[in-house]
């Protein structure tokens, strides 16, 4: 089995999964009404970092309304919408397009090396605006648990909480 492939889809990621044993979801579980159910549709996004020093990211998305057919965010993309390194760790939200275009949490965790975790954040940020006039914002921790944020947009929400049970939240 080749595993140097790790981002399937489609017809391949079903053949895949098959192969190693992943049962296949109906799709009737898979799908939600959401208009006669008005469900929210909202991304969550998560940044971590353990007691042996190992980062992680993660992102969930709603998705967007009145998209065409096939259409894929950046949240199931490595570098856009989720990244992790030894470095950092980053999640994003808002306009997917935009956030693919810069390769927004990759930008941001890059960044980390010259630059506190706000600031790295706030500077991938900015980069997204100037260069695609884009909108978005993302949640950042780097190697030491420090964890930030940065938007460009007013609806972001964050909360985080440490291992002591600090709880911190923004709710705008």
């Amino acid at each position: 089995m080749d595993e140097r492939h790790f981002f399937r889809v489609g017809e391949g990621g079903r053949q895949f999964a098959a192969r190693v044993g992943i049962p296949e979801t109906p799709e009737a579980e898979l799908s939600v009404k959401r208009d006669e159910e008005r469900v929210p549709k909202e991304t969550v996004g998560c940044v971590a970092l353990d007691d042996r020093g190992c980062l992680a990211a993660g992102t969930s998305t709603g998705g967007l309304s009145n998209r065409p057919d096939g259409r894929t965010g950046d949240s199931g993309v490595l570098g856009a919408g989720t990244w992790s390194t030894k470095d950092g760790a980053a999640s994003a939200t808002c306009t997917g397009e935009d956030i693919l275009r810069v390769q927004l949490c990759s930008t941001a965790v890059r960044l980390l090396d010259k630059h506190s975790h706000m600031e790295a954040g706030q500077l991938a940020i900015d980069q997204m605006d100037e260069l695609v006039d884009g909108r978005g914002g993302l949640i950042i921790i780097d190697k030491l648990g420090r964890i930030g944020y940065a938007k460009n947009e007013e609806s972001m929400s964050w909360a985080s909480i440490t291992a002591n049970g600090a709880l911190r939240t923004h709710c705008p």
